[in-house]
């Protein structure tokens, strides 16, 4: 077992290797939760998604899975779904349904939450995404663009723009991401 793994797992004896799997632990999970929360801002902000948080997203989870010790046949699986959704997503950005930026978004979580995070990402997702499709379409029903309101606002209130489904799939990702075995891992390190 590497040194790496050793010091996240064992915890061996001495507060350096404790200490070093805490500051992971922190430091990852709150990097996803950073970029999610970009990815949320972005999309709100310029109605398209930011593609560097999948570029991140995406080869991250294996590395960090590796360093906590989870088995290959898992990492597999994770990317497996990511490719899967990705597959799915590409269906729909090609009907319309979907942007780019979503589909990529989609895909990288899927890879950090695997088959265990599916149910709730995808059940958390759809619902946030109802409700934020309700409040932008209920914002467009009784306000216009206005040259005295901020350009994002705009955007939103425009009726020939889309609705930042990157919010609901960065919201699901939030909802679901810590009950995932890697983040488990994570947390087991750091007790």
């Amino acid at each position: 077992m590497s040194r790496l793994r050793a010091a996240f797992l064992c915890r061996p004896a001495g507060a350096g290797a404790h200490e070093a799997a805490m500051l992971f632990a922190t430091v990852l999970l709150n990097g996803i939760y950073l970029l999610l929360l970009e990815a949320s801002i972005s999309d709100i902000a310029r109605m398209h998604s930011n593609y560097t948080v999948s570029v991140v997203l995406f080869p991250t989870y294996p590395l960090a899975a590796l360093a906590v010790g989870l088995p290959l046949l898992d990492i597999g699986v994770n990317l497996a779904v990511g490719a899967a959704l990705f597959a799915l997503g590409f269906g729909l950005f090609c009907l319309g349904v979907f942007g780019g930026g979503d589909v990529k978004l989609i895909a990288a979580a899927g890879v950090w939450l695997g088959l265990a995070g599916m149910p709730a990402f995808a059940l958390s997702m759809a619902l946030l995404g109802g409700v934020l499709a309700l409040v932008v379409l209920t914002a467009r029903r009784f306000a216009t663009p206005s040259p005295t309101q901020p350009a994002f606002l705009n955007r939103l209130v425009d009726k020939a723009n889309g609705v930042p489904y990157g919010v609901a799939i960065a919201g699901g990702g939030w909802l679901s991401v810590a009950h995932t075995p890697l983040a488990q891992s994570l947390l087991a390190a750091v007790r």
